[in-house]
């Protein structure tokens, strides 16, 4: 650096092959948003799994001819398998549904968020297929409760979920340079590659 305060300032020199700047940085939705889709999607999903459940009673109703209560033991303990597997199907499906579809579930609609890749674009359906895998670990939807917004599924995916207006604002000749912003510390920051 020269001593002389006329002097202009020096650029140091970028690496080459380095990526432009990002022209826009997006923010992460806040926790308070995360929470509201966390209770909307859990109530839509209970709300899906009592309806397969009550369908596959009118099935069985319709073909044996005989309410449930009347069933023995072991056709009850076969209903309730199946009702059980068909359930636990029904979550991610939920999920990998509406992602893929519309980058948003029913909830992030009513709030105003959607998923994203780290640089702002649409996730791959395996990085939307891990975020909704990770979404079995217990507890892990109360992860993006903390200081900074970004879960478990967000981390181990490379996705996150930011303000559908902020994306709204972006032109498209830009839209290859939009980055979302990481609210952690650097040195809690994870560098994950996006998926092939």
């Amino acid at each position: 650096m020269s001593n002389n305060p006329g002097a202009s300032p020096k650029r140091s020199p970028k690496p080459s092959g380095s990526l432009p700047e990002p022209a826009w940085s997006l923010s992460p939705a806040s926790p308070e948003k995360r929470f509201l889709n966390m209770v909307f999607d859990g109530v839509l999903i209970a709300c899906l799994v009592n309806g397969i459940d009550w369908q596959l009673e009118y099935v069985y109703v319709a073909i044996r001819s005989q309410s449930l209560a009347d069933a023995s033991p072991q056709e009850i303990g076969l209903f309730e398998m199946s009702s059980g597997l068909l359930c636990l199907l029904a979550i991610p499906a939920y999920y990998l549904i509406q992602e893929s579809l519309f980058q948003k579930t029913i909830a992030k609609l009513v709030t105003g968020t959607q998923v994203v890749n780290a640089a702002g674009g649409r996730p791959s359906f395996r990085q939307l297929a891990a975020r909704t895998l990770v979404r079995f670990i217990p507890g892990e939807g109360f992860t993006f409760l903390g200081r900074f917004a970004v879960g478990a599924h967000d981390s181990v995916s490379g996705t996150r979920v930011v303000n559908s207006y902020d994306l709204e604002l972006i032109p498209p000749e830009d839209s290859s340079r939009a980055q979302v912003r990481d609210p952690r510390p650097p040195g809690l920051r994870r560098s994950r590659a996006t998926p092939r």
